[in-house]
């Protein structure tokens, strides 16, 4: 399990940087956003629904909003993207209750159950806050236990905000980045 966490962080890694700084792929994924400027941010949203499902870091597309639509666009296409993920998750991890979830409440997971149970919407908000918890996963969980969707979403919303904001603007300075990374490599080049 911890190396599949390591290779899941390195491929993340390598792919943020690569967004960050391939003036190619970004010119690619730019002139293919302008050709279909209405199915794009969708395209954006479904990955990252999909991507949550399966359990993958879905911040990848959040980088990707900031880059192709800029700050306030990005935003809130990303936001969007995270509310419906998170909702999809919450909903499945909800039909799992039924069925094998609760079997496995006790341990670990049924002392998560219950400091979610005491804090509400506060828990949510404390678990997305945390860049540490793996946002696209959490659903799942909330959804296993008692708490109403209207505390999760709450908490959800609110506390995967900063790390919204900051991965989108890291995504809208891309250009500016890659522009400074080859003048810079040009130089050391020479």
């Amino acid at each position: 399990m911890r190396a599949y966490k390591i290779a899941i962080a390195i491929i993340w890694l390598l792919l943020y940087i690569n967004l960050l700084l391939n003036s190619e792929l970004r010119k690619f994924m730019i002139s293919n956003a302008l050709n279909y400027p209405s199915l794009a941010p969708w395209l954006i949203i479904l990955g990252q629904v999909v991507f949550s499902l399966v359990l993958l870091p879905c911040s990848i597309f959040t980088i990707l909003s900031g880059m192709l639509w800029g700050f306030e666009l990005g935003v809130a296409y990303s936001l969007i993207g995270t509310v419906l993920s998170s909702c999809m998750t919450f909903f499945v991890g909800r039909h799992l209750q039924n069925n094998w979830l609760c079997k496995k409440n006790q341990g670990a997971l049924g002392r998560i159950f219950l400091l979610i149970d005491k804090y509400h919407w506060k828990a949510s908000f404390i678990a997305y806050v945390n860049p540490l918890f793996p946002g696209s996963s959490l659903g799942f969980v909330f959804g296993a236990s008692a708490l109403k969707f209207r505390f999760f979403i709450l908490g959800a919303i609110l506390g995967t905000l900063p790390l919204q904001l900051i991965l989108v603007f890291s995504g809208s300075i891309g250009e500016y980045l890659s522009i400074w990374m080859d003048t810079w490599l040009k130089w050391i080049n020479q």
